[in-house]
């Protein structure tokens, strides 16, 4: 019976990780929909709001599920084995969990954004210097 206990819930894990796996992809397919359809990501509402509501997905799955779930777990571990930590430690670990995602989020916009370069401040001029765009084969090169 505790087989299918173990069944059961890596079936339903799985089954959330697809469901949120897919609300979380499209933003991207939306992107490259808008992409094909000649429309830049910054006009388009729609990718920030499918973008937000991947978000409150992931938020949700893990307020709602994922953490009352390790609770119980936890008081039912000290229960039954009669070991105390000074401080939570599944706590500790979601809290380590949100800070890795930050942290990740955090090094892909220093890697893959501008990193603050090729602006402008709306004062007359740009600081990207002159640059190219070929729309045919979607190149920008710098002309410098």
């Amino acid at each position: 019976m505790a087989g299918y206990y173990l069944f059961l819930q890596l079936g339903c894990a799985f089954g959330l990780l697809a469901v949120t796996a897919f609300f979380g992809f499209i933003p991207l397919w939306l992107l490259e929909f808008l992409r094909k359809k000649g429309k830049d990501q910054s006009e388009s509402g729609w990718l920030s709001y499918l973008s937000c509501f991947s978000g409150g997905v992931f938020m949700a799955t893990c307020f709602l599920d994922v953490i009352p779930h390790v609770s119980e777990n936890y008081q039912k571990m000290i229960e039954d084995y009669g070991v105390e930590y000074p401080v939570p430690l599944f706590q500790v670990f979601i809290c380590c969990g949100f800070f890795f995602v930050y942290f990740i989020e955090e090094i892909t916009g220093l890697i893959f954004g501008a990193g603050g370069h090729g602006h402008s401040h709306g004062h007359g001029h740009s600081h990207a210097g002159p640059i190219h765009v070929d729309t045919k084969e979607e190149k920008v090169t710098k002309l410098v």
